[in-house]
């Protein structure tokens, strides 16, 4: 919901109870990225995986981070380290395409689809899956087609739209406008102030 004063106090409280729970610090990473600390949330990624080296979550959440300061090459060794190949991680995997199409590395992001609808044949892929990958590839037609069907499938992708970073470049979208509203947010998402970080 974009309120994140009263997120980070939560967050805050929830970490002196469990100073070691990884799926907490995974939630610390998780309010930083969303406040677009993405610095901050390396540093808490960096300490999730000096307790745990192989935690996919501290590797997703550095990834994400990379890819939000531009470093799409950093993050793709960091969704490789989540199990996106060749574990077959489906999150770490569309994230990995995510990283290449924003890489420039078109061919690879495309195999990463291909990937995706096979594993389709024989197991649930969310379409928020393919979203991802038509986002780092910035094909908009098809990112709004899959956005669509991630929507009707009722992915949890959804309930992030207002402050989901990846999603920075299409929220002056019309397109992107009427998802918010069909999700019932009550207002334009805005990232935080750097007050409320």
């Amino acid at each position: 919901m974009g309120r994140f004063e009263e997120g980070r106090k939560e967050i805050e409280r929830a970490q002196d109870l469990g100073p070691l729970s990884l799926i907490i610090s995974s939630d610390v990473a998780l309010y930083h990225y969303y406040s677009r600390d993405f610095d901050n949330t390396i540093a808490e990624a960096a300490r999730m995986l000096e307790l745990e080296p192989a935690y996919p979550l501290g590797h997703i959440w550095m990834g994400m981070a990379y890819v939000q300061k531009g470093k799409p090459d950093e993050a793709v060794e960091e969704f490789r380290k989540a199990g996106g190949v060749p574990q077959g991680n489906l999150m770490a995997l569309a994230l990995l395409g995510h990283a290449y199409g924003r890489a420039g590395r078109r061919a690879e992001a495309l195999a990463v689809i291909q990937e995706l609808e096979k594993a389709s044949r024989t197991r649930f892929v969310s379409a928020a899956y393919l979203t991802l990958v038509y986002l780092g590839l910035r094909d908009w037609e098809k990112f709004f087609e899959w956005f669509e069907r991630s929507y009707q499938e009722r992915s949890a992708f959804m309930i992030r739209l207002k402050v989901e970073p990846m999603l920075d470049p299409v929220r002056s979208d019309p397109r992107f406008q009427a998802f918010l509203r069909r999700m019932n947010f009550p207002e334009a998402a805005t990232a935080p102030s750097k007050s409320s970080r």
